[in-house]
């Protein structure tokens, strides 16, 4: 089954992924790229934040994750969908 996922723009550069997890549930995750100025410093901050939404709580829960911190969630997820491949091939040779 396909992710549906419903894309939102704020602007030119920044484009939200809206994800229905069930009803009435689900995440917004954001790119995030902000300048601050800090004593007379401007640094460049990149984050993705993640927001989970229940509106039949009326609750948000939002985490903002470094770049670091998203590429080691990706790689896991990775190694999660191969470990269900290699799963379900196993399965299959199994099952002759």
């Amino acid at each position: 089954m396909p992710v549906q996922v419903e894309y939102i723009n704020y602007n030119e550069s920044i484009q939200s992924a809206k994800v229905p997890i069930e009803k009435d549930i689900y995440q917004v995750i954001t790119p995030i790229v902000n300048k601050v100025e800090t004593n007379g410093q401007t640094v460049i901050e990149r984050y993705v934040e993640i927001t989970l939404h229940d509106e039949r709580l009326s609750n948000t829960i939002t985490k903002k994750y470094s770049q670091k911190e998203m590429l080691e969630y990706i790689r896991l997820l990775q190694r999660m969908v191969k470990e269900i491949m290699i799963e379900d091939i196993t399965s299959k040779t199994n099952c002759k």
